[in-house]
């Protein structure tokens, strides 16, 4: 890893029609705060999160650089942590 790599990946079902509308829409403030993201679906979460690709979750995730993970709410609380206006 980089110091340009991200400090973390949300991670979301991409095809998920509002997951998909609102977590890019979302990534410029997340950009902010270091973390990137990326769609469930992309080749490589499979293979960082250890999973085979047939059983890639549908929660949202955050994987963080250090490799951990959280999962569905324990993600909106990690970011909203980060946000001085939440």
């Amino acid at each position: 890893m980089t110091e340009s790599d991200p400090e973390g990946w949300v991670l979301y079902d991409g095809s998920c029609g509002v997951c998909a509308r609102w977590v890019p829409f979302w990534a410029p403030t997340l950009e902010r705060l270091g973390l990137a993201v990326a769609p469930l679906q992309a080749p490589w979460v499979a293979e960082r999160l250890g999973l085979s690709p047939d059983t890639a979750p549908r929660d949202i995730r955050l994987l963080l650089r250090d490799g951990r993970q959280l999962a569905g709410a324990d993600v909106y609380r990690h970011v909203m942590r980060q946000l001085w206006w939440t």
